[in-house]
């Protein structure tokens, strides 16, 4: 991005993550944008919803909210928050993260 190393203080992302093939790079160049005590909120699909919907086999990677977590960490992002929402049919999560370390 072009945007400065700890440039941005609060990011919120929605439904995006599916239409990246490399999630560690994208979430490691989210570390670096973030500032230090900043805070990233990103929104998700329950993957077991998303796969039953016919439109997601068609460009959409399908990730299981472990392995998203799992690389979210990886890339230097801790999850201090994990809100399951929305309705029975829909269900999703938002995850917010901050830099490891920052509390």
């Amino acid at each position: 991005l072009p945007v400065p190393d700890a440039s941005i203080d609060a990011l919120i992302s929605t439904n995006t993550i599916y239409f990246i093939d490399d999630v560690f790079a994208a979430f490691s160049e989210l570390n670096r944008i973030l500032a230090g005590n900043g805070c990233a909120v990103l929104g998700i699909a329950d993957p077991d919803a998303l796969r039953a919907m016919p439109f997601t086999q068609y460009g959409f990677h399908v990730r299981e909210f472990d392995a998203i977590v799992d690389e979210l960490q990886r890339a230097g992002l801790h999850v201090e928050e994990r809100i399951r929402a929305g309705s029975v049919d829909f269900p999703y999560w938002l995850l917010v993260a901050r830099k490891s370390g920052v509390r």
